[in-house]
C-alpha cells in the first residue's frame, strides 16, 4: 500500500512539473512574440530617423553651401 502511495505521489509530481514546464513555455513563448514585435517596431523608428537625419544633413549641407556663396557673392569675406 505504501509503495502504491509513493508511485502515485511520484506521477503527481511528475504531472505537476509538466504542467508547470508546459505553462512556462506557454508563458515564454509569448514573451517572445511580444519582444520581437518591440524589435520589429524599433528597427523601424531606427531605420526611418536615419533616414530622416541623412535628409536632414543633406538640406542642411545644401542650404549651407548657398549660403557660404551668397555670403562670398556679397563681398562679406
Amino acid at each position: 500500500m505504501a509503495e502504491t502511495t509513493n508511485k502515485s505521489a511520484e506521477v503527481e509530481i511528475i504531472g505537476a512539473a509538466a504542467e508547470s514546464s508546459e505553462s512556462e513555455i506557454a508563458r515564454l513563448t509569448a514573451e517572445n512574440k511580444e519582444l520581437k514585435a518591440r524589435v520589429e517596431t524599433l528597427t523601424r523608428d531606427r531605420d526611418q530617423y536615419l533616414k530622416w537625419w541623412g535628409e536632414s544633413n543633406s538640406e542642411k549641407n545644401r542650404l549651407l553651401n548657398v549660403t557660404k556663396s551668397l555670403v562670398a557673392y556679397s563681398g562679406l569675406i
